[in-house]
Formats: C-alpha cells, structure tokens, sequence
C-alpha cells in the first residue's frame, strides 16, 4: 500500500503475495501459492487474513487521527484512508472467495 500512497515509491518496495506485488492482482491461486512459499495451509492463511483485516479496521480510525496530530499531510492521510477502505473490500472478497475453494 505505501507505493501507493507516496508517489516516487518503487514497486520493488511493495510486499509480493502469491508473485503479485499489486493488490488486484491478488486471487486464490495466489493467496494457494503464497500459503506453499511459507509453509502454511491455505485455510490458515485465509483465517489470519480475516484476523489481519478485522484489527487493522478497527485500528484505522484511532491510528489516522493519531497520525494526523503529528503531521501535517492531510492528503496523505486522505490517500492512506482511502485505500485502506478499498483494500480492505477487496481482501475480504478474495478471501472468501478462497475458503470456498478450500
């Protein structure tokens, strides 16, 4: 996400999932093929990914509003905000999609 968000970023920075290091590209195959690369099943996989999407939505808006008294980029926080709500949608639907699979 922070290739993103702060321009100039190289795309080698971003985290690979599955062999894609851009989230729409992230799909069943690759969360499968992400699962074998470290060791893990799928269906874990799929349950910390729900874990991860739960907290990390219930810590956005404390975390933002945190971040925001000490900066003064209110379109970055902006940005941050809303791909994290996109993200968020997307993630969840792969992830159901998944366990379905599994």
């Amino acid at each position: 996400m922070s290739t993103d968000v702060y321009q100039g970023l190289d795309r080698t920075f971003a985290i690979h999932v599955g062999g894609h290091d851009r989230p729409d590209g992230i799909d069943p195959n690759a969360l499968r093929k992400f699962a074998r690369s470290v060791a893990m099943n799928p269906k874990r996989v799929v349950e910390l990914g729900e874990e991860t999407a739960d907290r990390v939505e219930a810590a956005a808006a404390a975390v933002l509003h945190g971040v925001g008294e000490q900066t003064d980029h209110p379109a970055v926080l902006d940005r941050i905000d809303d791909l994290l709500g996109t993200r968020l949608v997307a993630l969840r639907a792969v992830l159901r999609e998944t366990s379905r699979i599994e």
